[in-house]
């Protein structure tokens, strides 16, 4: 679905371009990019596109709804949208709305977007606005080109963009008030490296911590990018392919020794994890500390 209200000057730029299959095979890539000065009249309202949007305001303001989600997008902020999601953005202000923005895509994206949103879209405050706004437009300069070098050149600059994005994310003024427990999530990381052969739940990683278990699990997410669990059997599975590579210990036993009551359910969560069974895994790697299978058993 797609309307909109295509209410803007002269100077305002707008280049589409059909990604090439050397772009979509990088990690990075524009399929749009454009700098609008809009006016009182201009929106787009869109969903089912498969695309992600950065939209960064330079002047006036904008509103943008995703999802039911109303932000106003004031001077030096940013929004990165999934553009699969139902939006609506428009001018706000009586100046013109004077914005930069890209539709991007690629395998890099995804993983950036996770990050930056937590929990639903936010505006991010771009401290570095000028550093920012200049590899913006450099961005839409060189979009005209598609040889390989430039191609290239996008794709590390649009992670740099995101980069900007994601680091203004983790610093912004409204997550000042997280900063105290940072120590706290580091502690938990370090009782679930020291206690991950036990059966530890939420509550034991957080007995020592004056903060509610689901604003623990949120924060845990922001600053780590995964869940406590998840941290926790990624942990495993890495203690597991240290056994595995260098000791002959049956898989049963290692699936114990790390932390797993059910050997099936280490196999699961393994491959889940590796892609492969740990058996297979074993067997792929070279093992250079691992007694070689006619070494005699000891008593």
């Amino acid at each position: 679905m797609l309307k909109y209200n295509l209410d803007i000057s002269d100077d305002s730029t707008w280049i589409t371009a059909t990604p090439s299959s050397v772009a979509t095979s990088l990690p990075f890539y524009l399929t749009e990019v454009g700098k609008f000065y809009a006016g009182k009249g201009y929106y787009t309202e869109r969903s089912d596109k498969d695309s992600y949007l950065i939209l960064y305001t330079i002047s006036g303001r904008g509103s943008i709804t995703v999802d039911g989600n109303e932000i106003d997008i004031y001077a030096h902020n940013a929004v990165f949208i999934n553009c699969n999601s139902h939006q609506f953005y428009k001018t706000e202000s009586d100046v013109p709305w004077v914005f930069l923005w890209a539709h991007i895509n690629g395998t890099g994206v995804e993983p950036y977007y996770s990050l930056v949103n937590v929990g639903r879209v936010s505006q991010e405050k771009i401290s570095d606005y000028a550093d920012f706004v200049e590899l913006f437009e450099e961005i839409l300069i060189t979009s005209k080109f598609n040889d390989v070098r430039t191609l290239s050149n996008l794709s590390v600059n649009l992670q740099r963009l995101l980069s900007i994005i994601l680091k203004s994310r983790l610093s912004s003024s409204n997550n000042k008030k997280h900063e105290s427990h940072i120590a706290d999530i580091r502690s938990s990381v370090d009782y679930i490296r020291k206690n991950y052969k036990r059966q530890i739940s939420i509550d034991d990683i957080i007995h020592r911590i004056n903060i509610s278990k689901y604003y623990f699990i949120r924060l845990f997410k922001q600053y780590m990018g995964t869940t406590p669990y998840d941290y926790l059997i990624n942990y495993r599975i890495n203690q597991a392919k240290i056994l595995l590579n260098s000791t002959s210990m049956p898989i049963g036993d290692i699936s114990q020794e790390v932390g797993f009551l059910d050997e099936s359910n280490f196999i699961s969560h393994f491959k889940r994890q590796t892609g492969i069974k740990p058996t297979e895994y074993r067997n792929s790697t070279l093992g250079f500390h691992r007694p070689p299978k006619d070494a005699p058993k000891e008593e």
